[in-house]
């Protein structure tokens, strides 16, 4: 009977995978076709702007057996809404120049950057509603990232694992607002940035980053420490993440000086 269980678990995260790279694949091809339309000289919208209209029609959930099912609650991030077609060429200078002067007011070191070797993160373009999160907020994944949490934490239920989200996409400047108020705290920035990325580094403003925890921690309120590292949820992220495309971002003694974070998941290649 064991043997038979486990053969059956295999077997679903099997499908589940392969279910998943069709929906991810597909979604991509409709994402492509569509922005390229979108920013077609030829487009309906005389300047070529992505409007918040538009943005409904990006992309899809799911993959229900051989239907692409509508996003219900898709947007696009309210700081690119508006933005014409060359806006894909200067994000990453816009995103820079935005960054530098946001680093000026809160006093963070110029050379941050190079000192702690992060790179860049550029901003979700496209936001997808995966429901809420443990605090009861609305939680946001760009959609691919979406498509592999939630296929991770079915999969994760299946050996009776609770996964709980806690903290997905984040603007830049909700980023500077959170340094901003540990400030205000007494924190220096030394302190701050050592257990929080500057603002413009921090994975989640790609929508691809998960903050997790458990059902333990939640009903304890002691959420987001390194006792994570000692649950069933983190044993089980260890074995299984990676088969979703999930990897742990900040190991203990980390090459960026960011203090251990076992709750911190990543989704998809970096730079």
């Amino acid at each position: 009977m064991m043997g038979d269980s486990l053969l059956s678990r295999n077997h679903l995260f099997e499908i589940s995978l392969i279910q998943l790279d069709s929906a991810q694949r597909l979604l991509e091809r409709v994402y492509s076709r569509r922005l390229q339309r979108m920013h077609s000289p030829t487009s309906s919208s005389r300047s070529g702007a992505i409007t918040s209209t538009s943005a409904i029609n990006l992309g899809s959930h799911f993959l229900r057996g051989r239907t692409l099912v509508p996003v219900s609650k898709v947007r696009l991030n309210q700081r690119v809404r508006g933005l014409t077609a060359n806006r894909q060429v200067g994000s990453r200078a816009n995103e820079n120049c935005k960054v530098r002067a946001l680093h000026r007011i809160l006093g963070i070191d110029p050379c941050y950057r190079e000192h702690h070797s992060l790179s860049l993160q550029i901003e979700a373009e496209v936001l997808s509603l995966c429901g809420l999160d443990g605090l009861g907020r609305e939680f946001w994944l760009a959609p691919i990232a979406a498509l592999r949490w939630k296929a991770l934490r079915a999969a994760a239920l299946v050996d009776q694992i609770r996964l709980v989200e806690i903290s997905g996409f984040r603007s830049v400047e909700y980023q500077a607002a959170l340094i901003r108020g540990k400030l205000r705290r007494g924190q220096s920035i030394s302190q701050i940035l050592r257990v929080s990325a500057a603002p413009g580094f921090s994975e989640h403003h790609t929508g691809c980053a998960v903050d997790v925890s458990d059902l333990v921690e939640l009903e304890s309120r002691t959420f987001l420490t390194e006792a994570f590292e000692l649950s069933d949820s983190y044993a089980w992220l260890v074995q299984n993440a990676s088969r979703f495309g999930f990897t742990q971002s900040f190991a203990r003694n980390n090459r960026h000086g960011i203090a251990y974070e076992p709750w911190h998941w990543f989704c998809g290649d970096r730079e």
